[in-house]
């Protein structure tokens, strides 16, 4: 016997079930063939090599590289053995595998305990209007009011928002207060002396002197809006010759002057920027402070006058 010859019957001998003479035949060969003397000894002792837990691996890695994995498989199978839909071989694999493996044992426990809430939810018949509930309440979707809203509001946002960007901005609003306080002060005067007047006392209640203020008002607003047309008619030529006269005035008290009015711009932009901020409080703090300010300087300006007037 050669080693083909051996090789070819060595799974009936490790099985006895060679007649006598092949079996005589092949143990003769395998002592004079150490190579298929150790082939021999490595399949007939390999059971006693592998432990349990080793054949198991080996077992589940052979699979998975030939059928797949079995867990993959009894998934595929769990659903149909629950309901009892399984063919004897299929349930006879699918039980053997159960017993093995408590992974999928507690998969088909949860299936098997969601069999009854599944049969009930599928028994729910939604409406026609539950599609239209659902993405109600899932999807937002803006009223026509917050629409309109919300474009007004980016559009003034958007306005806003470059006209602050602009270099000459601050410049501007300084000039705009300073031209509405330089207009209000001298139709409804200016007091720098007493506090009779409920705007003089605005520096130290500005809540206050805003409300007696627009209580004091309130019989002349009527009449300046039926006419505010022809009361700015009759008074723009005064109001025009004023101001040259008051900035003829500017120009001859030099430095000072100047001083008082970059003192007064520099509060009218804090005042500015308290009203691009929202603060109104804080705006009208600004106009109370540049309002005493002017008032101490103008006050220091006429002193100087009367005394370089004096012989």
């Amino acid at each position: 016997m050669d080693c083909a010859a051996f090789e070819k019957i060595l799974d009936r001998l490790l099985g006895d079930r060679l007649s006598h003479a092949e079996d005589q035949a092949a143990r003769e060969h395998m002592v004079e063939c150490e190579h298929c003397r150790e082939v021999y000894r490595l399949f007939k002792t390999e059971p006693d090599l592998l432990s349990d837990e080793t054949q198991a691996e080996l077992t589940g890695a052979i699979l998975e590289q030939t059928t797949g994995s079995p867990c993959r498989r009894l998934e595929e199978l769990l659903c149909d053995h629950i309901e009892g839909n399984l063919d004897p071989t299929n349930e006879e694999l699918v039980a053997h595998h159960l017993e093995r493996c408590d992974n999928c044992t507690l998969l088909k426990n949860i299936l098997a305990n969601l069999s009854e809430d599944l049969r009930s939810m599928a028994e729910i018949q939604p409406d026609s209007r539950f599609v239209m509930d659902v993405l109600d309440r899932t999807i937002y979707k803006p009223s026509l009011k917050s629409r309109v809203t919300g474009t007004v509001t980016g559009a003034v946002s958007g306005w806003w928002s470059r006209q602050i960007r602009r270099p000459r901005f601050p410049l501007e609003v300084a000039y705009s207060f300073a031209m509405i306080l330089f207009i209000l002060f001298n139709i409804f005067g200016f007091p720098f002396e007493g506090n009779s007047d409920p705007a003089a006392r605005a520096g130290t209640n500005p809540i206050e002197s805003v409300s007696q203020a627009w209580q004091a008002n309130e019989p002349a607003r009527g009449r300046i809006a039926d006419f505010g047309g022809s009361v700015w008619e009759r008074t723009g030529v005064p109001l025009a010759k004023e101001t040259g006269n008051l900035w003829d005035a500017f120009v001859e008290t030099g430095d000072k002057l100047l001083d008082t009015a970059s003192i007064g711009g520099s509060y009218a932009g804090k005042a500015g920027v308290s009203v691009i901020k929202g603060n109104f409080i804080e705006t009208w703090q600004h106009i109370t402070e540049m309002k005493k300010t002017i008032s101490q300087r103008w006050k220091g300006i006429e002193k100087d006058k009367e005394e370089s007037t004096e012989p």
